[in-house]
């Protein structure tokens, strides 16, 4: 079940969307097979990253709310917290910006909480696109700034170091244009680190 769910998640960051969610199915089923709620409590989880991958928001939303009945439910703080992150960014698509900008970092620092600090930079991208999305570019830079902090510091090399380039470069076009230069750097770095990972997810769209 771990390694179908893992597998799902490497094959949506190489642009395998259709198999990574055929991947996550197989995964849920056979946690649900194996009625063993931490088992699928990550499975939903990994699940609501697949759909993440693939933009479908509503998926992603229904797998995170998942994970969360199910760590109140048997009381799994991990699961809770991350549930949380994906929950907030699902929100933040579907416009519900206060409630994002809550349920976001409220799940970081239940996460941080927990004794975990290795995800972080990637749940504070997710936080800064959603400061994008409620019209908040200059509170999302300084989010992202955080996460550069983080990714340098840790020497940080996996895909989401595209990804926060990326959104870097979204949120500087936003501000204004005098940023278009910034922005412009951000965005070719965000394609050419996906391009050396072969992770085609968190590519720019050209």
């Amino acid at each position: 079940m771990a390694s179908l769910s893992y597998e799902a998640r490497v094959l949506g960051y190489l642009g395998y969307l259709e198999q990574a969610d055929a991947k996550a199915q197989q995964a849920l089923t056979l946690a649900k097979n194996l009625a063993h709620p931490h088992s699928l409590a990550f499975a939903w989880h990994c699940a609501a990253e697949v759909h993440r991958q693939r933009a479908d928001v509503q998926m992603s939303l229904k797998c995170a709310e998942r994970t969360l009945e199910l760590s109140h439910e048997h009381g799994f703080p991990l699961w809770s917290a991350l549930a949380q992150i994906y929950r907030g960014w699902a929100l933040a698509r579907l416009g519900r910006h206060e409630e994002a900008l809550a349920t976001i970092p409220r799940g970081i620092a239940d996460y941080r909480a927990a004794g975990h600090e290795m995800a972080i930079p990637r749940f504070l991208v997710l936080l800064a696109e959603a400061h994008g999305h409620a019209g908040q570019a200059r509170e999302g830079l300084g989010v992202l700034a955080e996460a550069l902090v983080i990714v340098q510091r840790d020497g940080d090399r996996n895909s989401e170091a595209a990804e926060l380039y990326r959104i870097r470069g979204e949120l500087l076009l936003a501000l204004s244009a005098e940023h278009q230069d910034e922005a412009e750097a951000s965005l070719r770095r965000a394609v050419v680190i996906a391009r050396r990972q072969q992770a085609k997810s968190p590519e720019p769209v050209s």
